[in-house]
Order: structure tokens, then C-alpha cells, then sequence
């Protein structure tokens, strides 16, 4: 799991490239972003966009000194679920 720092005051997009995990012919059907710790309002997940098989979210705020885990789950119509997590430090960059 990656660990990226960010500045509070900064408001970036993060992406999850799924093609190296999808099968040959397979789509992905839906999509969600998460955050934890569960309703850490300090920091806010913005619009959600698709670009191919590239999904990425962007991300305000954030308490600083703080630690926080993203994770994109998506579905597939070959009725795969599949998960990726990165750490977000938010810090002075």
C-alpha cells in the first residue's frame, strides 16, 4: 500500500488503474471511494471521474498531522469485486 503526503490546504485528484487486473474483454460496472477513519469530515472526497479503465477521486482538506486510508472498490460484469487501498499524510509540503 502506497503512503502519499498532502498538504491541507491542497485540494488533488488520486487514481487507481484497474488494467493490469482485469481480464481479457471484462468491464468494470461500478465504482466507489471510501475514506477511513469512518467520518473523518476533516477530509473530503470530491467528484469522481473515469478516464478508460482509470478511476480517480479528488481529495480536500484534511487535519494535519493526520493519517488516512482511501480505497476504490469497483465491480466487474464478470462478477469480480476487487479493492485497492493507499495511505494519505496530510502535512506542510
Amino acid at each position: 500500500m502506497g503512503v502519499y503526503l498532502k498538504d491541507p490546504s491542497a485540494t488533488l485528484d488520486y487514481s487507481v488503474d484497474w488494467a493490469d487486473t482485469l481480464l481479457a474483454g471484462e468491464t468494470i460496472v461500478s465504482a466507489q471511494w471510501s475514506v477511513t477513519p469512518n467520518g473523518a469530515e476533516d477530509l473530503q472526497l470530491g467528484q469522481e471521474y473515469i478516464n478508460g479503465s482509470v478511476y480517480s477521486v479528488f481529495v480536500a482538506g484534511g487535519y494535519p498531522g493526520a493519517q488516512y486510508r482511501l480505497s476504490c472498490r469497483v465491480s466487474t460484469d464478470q462478477g469480480r469485486t476487487m479493492e485497492r487501498s493507499f495511505c494519505l499524510r496530510i502535512g506542510e509540503t
